[in-house]
């Protein structure tokens, strides 16, 4: 909500170039692709950086913007039409977002009732959420990771997934209600992050059975009309059909420098949905955008334009079900709240406006 998010940013800082350590803050922005796109990206997806080995400066504040008063959402109903997302919102700023034409936002908690009253805010103003409700360290081998030292922030990425730890922590959910916002604010569970990448999960990437179980799991504790999602980073070549619902995959900066235009990424994206489309019509794939700059590279923060020019070219794309923004709060970079608060936030505001308008209220 896309090598890892603890590594990208010092790989960033050598010159190369979107679930912290975990998705519960963020997605992860994983090491830049080389600059030459490699013929099939499985095992090096591109999300966002999330972490560092080293202590990330500190950030811009990030208040709620205060150029703009949100306006009180009038409308009952929950938000249709293409998505227009950020991500990694608090529930104190859904309705400033819902007032700038955002009609999907992420977020990640590891407490059931936190996520319980987050949907419930979320219903009001009628925003669609993609939950992400596992963290990493609560869906790998606990035996693995009680034998690592609790200093190591990567530790679990050390390990295997395991499917009954996974299912333990989703069953804490179960138990709080979740599925009764099915038909409402509870768009989309992401079960995970870049399952491919084997440097995430111990070695081993997630075979797709394991990532089918997972998304099963899903329908059963939480309600079969909730979609499963996954970040891919990159989609792979010959993804199966039948495995989740929603794949997300990001275009960052290094896949620019990779891939081309927005256009072309897609083209090479969709042509490794294709087969799984043809079987499975309503898989849906949403494509991730930065919103983010600063870092130690000193990252130019993307202008409205560029925002709004790649943003529109995904969203007229009929195989596209919309974008979503990497990031609005994060503590490593500036982030797309500070960017909003500050005196060119009109311009950043008048945007998102005109994507919702291309895309769909």
């Amino acid at each position: 909500m896309l090598k890892r998010l603890v590594i990208w940013g010092v790989i960033f800082a050598l010159g190369l170039g979107m679930t912290g350590c975990s998705l519960s803050s963020s997605v992860r922005i994983t090491q830049l692709e080389a600059t030459t796109a490699p013929p099939i990206p499985t095992a090096t997806p591109a999300s966002a950086v999330t972490g560092s080995t080293t202590t990330p400066a500190p950030s811009s504040p990030t208040a709620t913007p205060e150029s703009v008063t949100p306006a009180t959402a009038t409308a009952p109903s929950i938000a249709t039409g293409k998505v227009v997302g950020l991500w990694n919102v608090p529930v104190g700023d859904l309705e400033a977002v819902r007032s700038y034409g955002v009609n999907t936002v992420f977020f990640s908690t590891s407490d059931p009732q936190e996520m319980v009253d987050y949907l419930q805010t979320a219903e009001r103003l009628g925003l669609r959420v993609i939950a992400n409700l596992v963290e990493h360290k609560d869906m790998v081998d606990q035996e693995c990771l009680a034998a690592l030292p609790s200093s190591d922030r990567g530790a679990s990425q050390k390990c295997h997934f395991d499917l009954e730890a996974f299912r333990a922590t989703l069953e804490h959910y179960q138990e709080a209600g979740l599925g009764r916002f099915a038909n409402t604010s509870l768009y989309a569970h992401l079960l995970m992050d870049e399952p491919f990448d084997d440097s995430n999960w111990g070695g081993r990437r997630l075979t797709n059975e394991e990532i089918q179980k997972a998304s099963q799991v899903s329908k059963e504790l939480l309600g079969e009309n909730i979609l499963t999602s996954i970040n891919a980073g990159t989609v792979p070549a010959n993804f199966p059909a039948g495995m989740v619902d929603l794949v997300t995959s990001t275009y960052y900066q290094n896949k620019e420098t990779s891939f081309g235009t927005v256009d072309d990424y897609l083209a090479f994206q969709l042509k490794n949905l294709a087969s799984a489309r043809a079987a499975q019509p309503t898989l849906h794939y949403i494509l991730l955008l930065p919103s983010f700059g600063g870092g130690q590279r000193n990252v130019e923060f993307p202008s409205p334009e560029a925002m709004l020019e790649k943003a529109v070219a995904a969203c007229q794309n009929p195989q596209v079900d919309g974008v979503i923004w990497w990031t609005w709060k994060t503590r490593q970079w500036t982030d797309f709240s500070t960017v909003v608060g500050g005196p060119d936030g009109p311009a950043y505001i008048e945007m998102l406006g005109q994507v919702t308008e291309s895309c769909g209220k």
